[in-house]
C-alpha cells in the first residue's frame, strides 16, 4: 500500500528539472511559458494575447508583445 502525501499549499512551487530545461519560471502566464517551451507558434500565441489582454496588466502586454515580436524573427530566419 502506498503512502498518500498531503497536496502543497496553493501557489506553492513545487521545483522540478523541466521548468529550468525549458527557460520559463513560476508565476509566468500561460503565453510566455509555452513560448518558452516552444509549443505554441508566434501567431498562436499572438491570438492568446489578444484574448487575455483584459486581463493582464499593459507592462506585461508589452513584454509578451517583445517576445512575439523576438519569437517571429526566429521564426522567419531562413
Amino acid at each position: 500500500m502506498g503512502v498518500i502525501l498531503p497536496a502543497p499549499p496553493a501557489g506553492a512551487y513545487i521545483a522540478t528539472p523541466n521548468r529550468a530545461r525549458a527557460g520559463y519560471t513560476p508565476g509566468m502566464c500561460i503565453i510566455c511559458v509555452e513560448l518558452a517551451k516552444q509549443s505554441m507558434k508566434p501567431a498562436e500565441a499572438r491570438r492568446a494575447l489578444r484574448e487575455m489582454t483584459a486581463k493582464l496588466d499593459q507592462a506585461h502586454v508589452a513584454e509578451v508583445e517583445a517576445k512575439l515580436a523576438q519569437a517571429e524573427a526566429a521564426a522567419t530566419k531562413p
